[in-house]
């Protein structure tokens, strides 16, 4: 069972903001294989329309949400996209891989 929780907001900013929880562990490669192990589990996102959070009840909710994520709510979303602390796992990455 995914979740889905909304509020209303009132906003004037164009674009969508939205903000991913995950599990997983990363992997030891420089490229989009980085994140191969990287689960969503809350998928949330605000627009001048309102704030939306998408999360996870069980484990076995988990391949639905990545199936709405990328065939419903992804296309709709209005662009620009942004993300809170998309550098957070790429930093954490370069410490890891890098560290002597």
């Amino acid at each position: 069972m995914v979740i889905i929780h909304s509020e209303e907001v009132k906003s004037n900013f164009e674009g969508t903001i939205i903000d991913i929880e995950t599990i997983g562990e990363f992997c030891n490669y420089r490229d989009s294989r980085h994140y191969q192990n990287i689960i969503p589990v809350i998928f949330g996102y605000i627009d001048k329309n309102g704030l939306k959070i998408h999360c996870t009840r069980r484990t076995e909710s988990i391949e639905k949400l990545k199936n709405m994520i990328v065939t419903r709510i992804l296309p709709q979303l209005r662009k620009p996209l942004y993300a809170f602390n998309c550098d957070f796992e790429k930093e954490h990455y370069f410490i890891i891989v890098e560290a002597p």
